[in-house]
Parts: structure tokens; sequence; C-alpha cells
């Protein structure tokens, strides 16, 4: 997932790496790069370790394989996200919920919700890691949902779909999930209907809870100043199937449609272009479109070079998904809509090998890129947790940069591979959506 990158500098020992409680399981494939430590707890639970003792902070991250939209036919997008917050704001039979428990610890909560999976991240002082990671991992593996904490979600579960429903990229990329993924959990989104969380039942959030957030289903993330000792923290519960995640469901077929999908009722406007690209398991094709999202973009790229003299700026990304990753493209400003065919022009012409000497900057701008970005322990946890989940904590960018999978490949782009990925996957027509601002109420006045 190229949105979220992550770094570690310190490498775990070589006892370290052979004495994990259990074995990997088979759905992490491939081998891990160095520095990372992944192994099955007595919980059931996975865990993946990279500690870093210059880091400040620890960083102590819950990932579990949950559709945003729940288990039910009838899908409540961000159904996900509240449950997991009003986990986080329930008090237990005796005890402090676990988000003032963090807070008063000087630390930071977040919670993050994904089409499949959702993420429970707290970045916390060193002393209290141990502490804390016993907290989560009893609030989440043993769950208690009080009615005081899901009334208090509601209100923040609506809200934070209504702001995000203003960002053009969250809007853009949940309008192209549902035409690139016709069912399933992708084709819901993440963001969610205002109403529909204002008004989802308490027995629809503990029926999802239940079903979600159980050792077997959990990937443990430990990054920054925490070692491998703070994982005797992890709440033991009946093991179940341990160490198995869920799989993905399978992706139904896809045929881009002949027109656009247009949204009239949107908060913003914005055009938004998307493909289907390769599985993680396809980690040479998977970091080529990393690099396309980048370079073609980039200050001097081949999309922004398009787009000079037009009332209009473009961004992408390529979201490395278990099966298949998307590349989405967001364009707003006055002229999105005029200005789309200029930006899929451009993006087609990469199907055509780089100058030598412009693609050798541009790989290097890239790699630095990564390792800029790559600085902090919560960012290395969301990296590492995402990559796990999906099936390939080893080609996680998460890795020590020098050392890594994800590093290797990045050093090994060529100009004419980094083409041919692009006409694989990016010649076909994509999926195109535009979202347009409601009309304002006969009467009113616009703003």
């Amino acid at each position: 997932m190229s949105a979220v990158r992550a770094l570690g500098r310190a490498a775990l020992s070589a006892a370290l790496l052979v004495s994990a409680v259990g074995a990997a399981p088979s759905f992490a494939r491939g081998a891990l790069s160095p520095g990372q430590d992944l192994r099955t707890l007595p919980s059931g639970a996975l865990a993946i370790l990279q500690p870093d003792p210059q880091q400040p902070v620890a960083a102590l991250g819950l990932w579990f394989r949950a559709p945003s939209g729940g288990f039910d036919a009838a899908a409540v997008p961000g159904i996900s996200r509240f449950a997991a917050t009003a986990i986080a704001d329930s008090a237990p039979i005796t005890g402090t919920p676990l988000a003032e428990l963090i807070r008063r610890e000087g630390g930071r909560l977040t919670i993050s919700a994904f089409p499949d999976s959702i993420s429970v991240t707290a970045v916390v002082p060193p002393d209290v890691a141990a502490a804390t990671l016993r907290a989560m991992t009893t609030a989440y593996f043993a769950p208690v949902l009080t009615d005081a904490g899901i009334t208090a979600t509601r209100g923040d579960a609506a809200s934070d779909a209504l702001v995000r429903s203003f960002d053009p990229d969250d809007a853009t990329e949940d309008a192209l999930d549902t035409v690139l993924f016709p069912d399933g959990p992708f084709h819901f989104g993440r963001i969610g209907q205002v109403p529909a969380l204002r008004s989802v039942t308490a027995a629809a959030v503990r029926a999802f809870t239940e079903r979600a957030f159980a050792p077997a289903n959990a990937v443990v993330v430990l990054t920054g100043a925490v070692g491998p000792d703070a994982l005797d923290a992890v709440t033991a519960r009946s093991a179940g199937n341990a160490g198995v995640l869920a799989t993905p469901p399978p992706i139904p077929a896809y045929t881009a449609p002949a027109a656009p999908m247009v949204i009239s009722d949107a908060n913003v406007e914005a055009s938004g272009l998307g493909w289907r690209g390769p599985a993680i398991a396809d980690e040479d094709a998977a970091t080529s479109m990393d690099f396309l999202a980048a370079s073609l973009f980039s200050a001097n790229g081949a999309v922004t070079r398009a787009l000079v003299g037009h009332k209009a700026t473009a961004s992408a990304r390529f979201v490395t998904y278990h099966a298949p990753g998307i590349f989405l493209v967001t364009i707003t400003g006055a002229e999105a809509d005029a200005v789309r065919p200029l930006v899929a022009a451009a993006i087609a012409a990469a199907a055509t090998p780089m100058a030598p000497a412009a693609f050798d900057a541009a790989r290097a701008r890239f790699y630095f890129g990564v390792l800029q970005d790559d600085t902090s322990a919560a960012l290395v946890n969301d990296t590492n947790g995402w990559y796990t989940l999906e099936g390939a904590p080893g080609y996680s960018p998460g890795a020590i940069p020098l050392h890594g999978r994800y590093a290797t490949i990045v050093r090994a782009l060529s100009a004419r591979g980094v083409a041919a990925v692009a006409a694989r996957y990016l010649s076909t027509p994509p999926a195109i959506v535009t979202l347009h601002r409601a009309a304002p109420p006969s009467g009113a006045r616009a703003s």
C-alpha cells in the first residue's frame, strides 16, 4: 500500500528469530525481511515484530480481517470502525475505557477502517507498552460493549463519515471501489452514510463485534521501542483456529462500464480513474505500480506536465491488496472532467519505456521517498500490519530499506520492466467516476 510507508533500523538477533512460539501460517507467504519476526501466539493471534530501540515511542497495532460493511447481506459501510471505536469507548466491568487509558498515558489511539480490514493502533511511551498491549488485547480479544460506549460512538461515527465525504480522495476512491468491485466487501467502500450510522442498532454492532474481534482473526504488530517480552502481556483466550487468518473472499469478475458512473449528490467536485492491478504475490509488478503512481504524478511527472495551464490537479496511488491491487486516480479542480482524457493519455503513454537518464532520476527520487517516509514507529506499524494481513509480511516497505525485499525490488526496477507492467495493467479501459455536489434546495443561495 503505497500511501503508508515504514522504516525500522534495528534488526532482531538470530536467537530471537528462531525463538518463535509457533510457525508462521501458510497464508503469510514468502521469507521475512531482515529485522522482522513473525510468530503465532498462544492466544491464536499472529504477531509481527520489528523493534527499533532508537525510536522514542512504542507503536502497538491490532489488525483484523473484517469487512467495513459488516458480515450481513445488508451491508452497513462503516460499521467496522463504529464497532472498534465503541469497544475503545466502553468501560469494562472494572476499569477504564481503553481510549481514556491511552490518553492518560500520554499516548494516541487511532482506529482505521479499510474495505476488508480494520486496525487499532496505539503510540505510547515505551515504559507503558506492555501494560497498554495487555489492555488492548483484553479489550478486543474479549470485547465488552456498553450502551454508553455505543451511544458515545454513534455521533462520532456519523461526524467522521460526513467529514470524510468532503475529502476528494476518500470520496472518489469509495466511488471507484463500487465500480471496480461489483460485489463483496470492496464494493461498499469505507466511509458509510450518515443516516445509516446514526440508526445502526446496538444488536448489529454487537453481532459484528462477536464475529470480527477474535485472536485467531488478529495480527499483533509491535514496532519502535518495544521488544518481544511485551508479547507476554497479550491476553490469552481460547486459541481456536490458531494462526490462520481468514482468507480474503474471491473477487468477482469485472468489465469496465461503457459510460462513467455519475454521482450527483456528492459533497465534492472530482473525477476519478481506476484500474485493477497485480496481486500482492506479484511483487515486481506491484512495486512497479507503486513507482508509476509516484513518478507519473510527481512535480515533473508526465501527468503533472499534461495539466500545466489547466485548472485541475491529479494524484494517484496503488493499493496493494491480496488480489487484485487497484490503481486509483483522483482529479480535482474546475476542469476535472475536461482534463480526464489528458490524464488517461499520459498514463497510457507509460507503456513506452522512459529514457534511461529520466528513469534513473525518477527511480532515485522514488527510493528516496521510501526512505524519507519510513521514519516513524507508527508508519512502520501500519505498513507491517497491512502487508501481514494481506499475506506478504516480508514484502512490506516497513522492512529495513537497505535489506528488505521491497527496497531490493525498487533498486532493480528497469524502464522496460515498468513499461511492460504499465502496458499490461494500465492500457485497458479504466473505471470512470464523476462526482458533483448536490444542487442547493430551491430558493437557497449556493455557497
